[in-house]
């Protein structure tokens, strides 16, 4: 059986299609910066993403990690939200509503990484962003 090739995870990728919870207005959902590549173990990056937000000369990101799948790795990428007039950090993932998730994306685990971070996977899936578990 020849599985299906695995997309280019690359900075801009569209990742979902939103809107903004005050104003209704349009929010794309992109990629930021590529954080890690061939990642086996999402706990143990997550930490390590977070560990880097005490050390300015470390510090990696700020905000949503999305670990997407690459093969039998994961790609860490930062999400950012991007409107007609900005592109910034996708804080939260509430911070946007009506999310559709682009569908040859696939989401495996949300980190928020903050000197306050941890794992957000379980409420990521509550909201849509990342299909239950088959």
């Amino acid at each position: 059986m020849q599985l299906a090739p695995v997309p280019a995870i690359t900075s801009g990728m569209l990742i979902a299609t939103a809107a903004d919870p005050v104003s209704g207005a349009p929010v794309d959902v992109i990629t930021g910066r590529v954080l890690r590549t061939g990642v086996r173990d999402v706990r143990e990056t997550g930490w390590e993403l977070i560990r880097s937000t005490h050390d300015p000369l470390t510090k990696e990101a700020w905000g949503t990690v999305a670990f997407l799948r690459a093969g039998d790795t994961w790609t860490a990428v930062e999400l950012l939200m991007k409107t007609s007039a900005k592109t910034e950090p996708l804080w939260l993932l509430t911070h946007v509503t009506d999310a559709r998730i682009t569908d040859d994306v696939k989401i495996d685990a949300v980190w928020q990484v903050s000197h306050y971070g941890g794992d957000y996977t379980s409420r990521a899936q509550k909201h849509g962003w990342i299909a239950p578990p088959a």
